[in-house]
């Protein structure tokens, strides 16, 4: 188990990856995101190390989101 002090928050992720708290809640869910490590209260705690290397190869271009309206002249 990881060290607490290597522990982070959503919120701190958030900082961390540079996208708001909702957002981190939505990665949060994808199968390639790292598990927390523990829950305290209503808080989830993951590993920072373990977000840090997923943050590594995380394609931000590909969102998953509504595409693009094309631009009209």
């Amino acid at each position: 188990m990881p060290e607490i002090d290597e522990e982070v928050t959503s919120g701190q992720i958030a900082e961390l990856l540079g996208v708001s708290r909702a957002r981190v809640h939505q990665l949060s869910e994808r199968p390639d995101f790292p598990a927390p490590t523990r829950r305290v209260r209503n808080y989830r705690l993951w590993a920072q190390p373990a977000i840090e290397e997923w943050a590594k190869s995380w394609d931000r271009t590909n969102t998953g989101g509504r595409p693009r309206k094309p631009i009209t002249p």
